[in-house]
């Protein structure tokens, strides 16, 4: 009985004090049985609390992260996830076993919470795209009881998500896209194309779709849907912007691939930008700031020094069968008219069906049996076109060039069978390879011959994909979802807690690039 009263007393003394039950409570994972719905992940939480387990969290240092939590919702991530309604029950406990439960769930969301924005929410494997990333170096249970022990939480909780302006500019137009209202479908009258000036009575649904977005003012829409049929004027310009933020090439035709761009749903626009908003936080941490990045989402290479943008130019990826993987790795070499070895797979469904109408067909492709693989010579009809980027990967990918220009003029750049396609293969190795002449590559392919050129100083190269994204100016582009990675990904998202980490599902073979 003497014990009850000072225990009692000493409780009471303690809330009188404004202090809090992190000094009144111990081994907070004693009460991981009376949260089993909460998910927990009791493997990390061993590791966080040392032996003997005690209770880390005061009333105003749970505050802290259960603000933090109130605004994943702005990350595109669900607070529930991270216990924020459990901890919002559990804000000023009234004995120890609820100041256990409660330091044992703000342990479990802050670990989590850091995970999230260090490693992304979501484990690759969990998706079975093709990735190939390197895990960071990143230990949360270590930095968070040096954040608590030194007052240091808030800073570091801030610090975690990534400083990327990409990252904080999707999450302005996730803002954006939440807040529409309107948000009409415009279905063609008949199967055809309506041309720039043309009459037509979609006009005024085109016009207030258009102003959803804001690439239509209100002021013209209105005008618009009083008394406008014609594609001409304010609903033109604003009809051309739509294409150009969608990668459609900005001609005012309101054709098929219009009318399908037009007609995603608001929910699947919300949905892309919270796919993007998780691969930003999977890969923010590992890029450095100058790199070469391949969006096989747009078909687009760019060359970033110091975080800005100094060459792009078009590219052709995978088809939706023979998908372009998500890497980061490092070019060391440009390969100078390489040979292309044809991968069996292509052999058997590709070049023997040939043969078989035509017995010429290797002899006018350049092409010879050597060892036991089919090899085409360097030249002006290789596959591979004149150069080659090679960067090591599980996959057997790589950038190159290639005799068919004529395909960088098309929109819908999905054609290769997995490798990349370049538009000016010369311009990115001349840059590559600033300290050497800007003749000097040209003469080696004039040569003829199958020579390496070692780069100065390795480049890294991330492939990746990114289906939503944010030009400087604040315009908010969306590309096709080729490979149906966003759906999988943002129904990731929505499970309960974070699978174990694992191996990402790797491709097969070489990468066969016809």
């Amino acid at each position: 009985m003497t014990r009850l009263v000072h225990c009692s007393v000493a409780a009471a003394l303690l809330l009188l004090s404004g202090g809090s039950w992190a000094e009144g409570c111990d081994d907070p994972l004693s009460a991981a049985p009376r949260l089993t719905a909460a998910a927990l992940d009791l493997d990390a939480l061993r590791g966080f609390y040392r032996e003997p387990a005690a209770c880390v969290w005061t009333d105003a240092s749970a505050a802290l992260l259960q603000a933090v939590l109130a605004r994943l919702g702005e990350e595109g991530l669900d607070p529930e996830q991270f216990h924020a309604a459990a901890l919002a029950e559990r804000a000023t406990p009234t004995d120890s076993a609820v100041a256990a439960e409660r330091d044992l769930l703000a342990s479990d969301a802050a670990l989590a919470y850091a995970r999230a924005m260090v490693e992304g929410r979501v484990d690759p494997a969990a998706v079975r795209d093709q990735i190939w990333f390197p895990r960071p170096n990143f230990d949360p249970a270590e930095l968070l009881r040096m954040a608590l022990d030194n007052g240091e939480l808030a800073a570091w909780l801030a610090g975690l998500p990534p400083s990327d302006p990409q990252y904080a500019a999707l999450k302005a137009a996730l803002v954006q896209y939440r807040g529409l209202t309107e948000w009409l479908s415009v279905q063609p009258p008949e199967a055809k194309t309506i041309e720039p000036g043309q009459r037509t009575t979609i006009v005024p649904a085109l016009a207030q779709r258009l102003a959803a977005e804001g690439d239509l003012a209100a002021g013209d829409a209105e005008a618009t849907a009083s008394d406008g049929r014609a594609l001409d004027g304010p609903v033109l310009a604003a009809l051309k912007h739509f294409q150009q933020r969608h990668g459609l090439t900005p001609d005012g035709r309101l054709g098929k691939q219009s009318f399908v761009s037009l007609n995603v749903s608001l929910a699947d626009r919300i949905g892309q930008i919270v796919a993007n908003l998780e691969r930003r936080r999977e890969v923010a941490h590992l890029l450095p700031p100058t790199r070469i990045e391949v969006n096989v989402a747009s078909a687009t290479l760019t060359v970033l020094r110091d975080g800005e943008p100094v060459s792009s130019m078009r590219a052709v990826v995978g088809d939706p069968e023979h998908q372009t993987p998500m890497l980061i790795s490092s070019i060391r070499d440009v390969e100078v008219n390489p040979p292309w070895i044809v991968p069996a797979s292509i052999i058997q469904k590709e070049i023997r069906p040939k043969l078989r109408r035509d017995p010429t067909y290797l002899e006018r492709n350049d092409m010879t049996w050597t060892g036991g693989q089919l090899i085409q010579a360097p030249g002006a009809k290789n596959s591979l076109g004149h150069l080659k980027f090679e960067f090591p990967n599980p996959f057997s990918v790589y950038l190159h060039d290639t005799p068919m220009h004529r395909l960088f003029a098309l929109d819908a750049r999905e054609l290769s069978h997995g490798c990349v396609r370049l538009e000016h293969p010369l311009d990115l190795a001349q840059l590559l390879l600033a300290a050497s002449k800007p003749d000097s590559i040209q003469q080696a392919i004039d040569k003829g011959q199958t020579t390496h050129i070692r780069l100065p100083e390795s480049m890294p190269v991330a492939v990746l994909y990114w289906s939503a994204y944010v030009e400087a100016d604040g315009t908010v582009d969306f590309r096709d979802d080729l490979y149906q990675r966003d759906a999988r990904l943002v129904a990731a998202l929505k499970a309960p807690h974070r699978t174990a980490a694992g191996t990402a599902e790797h491709c097969t073979g070489t990468c066969r690039n016809t």
